[in-house]
């Protein structure tokens, strides 16, 4: 019997540590940086001038992402210019071999930026569509791990409720109040690109690849 999405997916407080996962599991954080030129902006007049400066949330940011130990992390509202020099020591030393990550430079330099474990995901594929990056990443089993995915397999009424293949949406929605028939379309544009995709997924000897199609 297939497990209900609750007994898969157990959400935790925010900028609460993640404990380590287990080889059936992984671990996702979404996060806003909020923009690096918050200071500049005329919104959250509440927030005194000191906390405004990115000179002060910068470390703070670095501290808080460090801090989050996910195997996966989509942040929003990156500088994409200055992202890999301010945030360096995030992408080397978090998980001990660091993070590779997901950028577009777009022309504004506002953009969402996906972070993922090497060690137990291979990018194997990506694409940029409207303030979103869509990742496809393939979980990497040790020997061991594939021994205890047979054996939990062979079990009645045990569904380990994780595929080897999955997709990452990383969205920043449009924020505007009037604006949700654009926030509509953004999801629908990335669901209809997943769909597009799978449909062009070629599954060879349990590995797939994707056809060279636009």
């Amino acid at each position: 019997m297939s497990k209900t999405l609750e007994q898969q997916v157990k959400l935790y407080p925010r900028l609460e540590q993640l404990p380590a996962t287990v080889w059936n599991q992984f671990s996702v954080t979404s996060f806003n940086m909020l923009t690096k030129k918050f200071e500049q902006k005329d919104y959250y007049q509440y927030v005194n001038e000191q906390a405004r400066q990115w000179s002060f949330r910068c470390p703070k940011l670095v501290e808080i992402i460090d801090s989050f130990r996910s195997d996966i992390i989509c942040l929003q509202e990156v500088f994409s210019p200055t992202f890999v020099q301010e945030f360096g020591n995030v992408l080397k030393c978090t998980k001990e071999l660091g993070f590779q990550h997901v950028m577009e430079d777009t022309t504004h330099h506002i953009t969402c930026c996906t972070l993922f474990d090497p060690k137990k995901f291979a990018m194997v594929y990506h694409e940029f569509r409207s303030r979103t990056v869509l990742v496809l990443l393939e979980r990497l089993t040790t020997e061991a791990d594939e021994k205890q995915e047979s054996v939990q397999d062979n079990k009645e009424d045990v569904d380990t409720g994780c595929s080897r293949y999955i997709f990452v949406v990383n969205v920043h929605l449009e924020g505007s109040p009037d604006k949700w028939s654009t926030r509509f379309a953004q999801i629908k544009s990335v669901l209809s690109r997943i769909s597009f995709r799978l449909s062009e997924l070629v599954y060879c000897k349990e590995k797939i690849y994707l056809k060279k199609t636009a």
